[in-house]
């Protein structure tokens, strides 16, 4: 019988602990959804991270970046371009070049990467 309550506690104490993350990243998204805004992504990416002329679509960035990684874009995108043929295959026709965010905080960095890799 103690071994199934001290079972059901550890059980209890990681939903908890599961649940908290999904909020702070959910947290995140939401700040970084406002921060697509206020930032001027909108402008170039589209309203849901579509794509437009000047931006390509950032849905499914999921598929080849971290929280981590997104942010080192962010604050060096030419330098991320350099580094990866793929990057610099997608930036091809594309009329605007990324500006480099490394003067925003990083609390505000990590949230836009977090809501941009949540447009999948």
């Amino acid at each position: 019988m103690r071994r199934i309550i001290l079972l059901a506690c550890v059980a209890i104490a990681l939903c908890a602990a599961c649940s908290t993350k999904r909020e702070a990243k959910s947290n995140d998204a939401q700040k970084g959804a406002e921060l697509y805004v206020s930032r001027n992504c909108i402008t170039c990416h589209g309203p849901e991270g579509e794509g437009r002329p000047t931006g390509p679509e950032l849905r499914g960035m999921g598929e080849y970046y971290t929280i981590e990684s997104m942010v080192e874009y962010l604050k060096d995108p030419d330098a991320a371009i350099a580094r990866d043929a793929r990057l610099r295959e997608r930036a091809q026709g594309i009329g605007t070049l990324m500006p480099k965010y490394d003067y925003l905080p990083p609390e505000e960095l990590k949230a836009i990467a977090v809501y941009v890799l949540w447009l999948d």
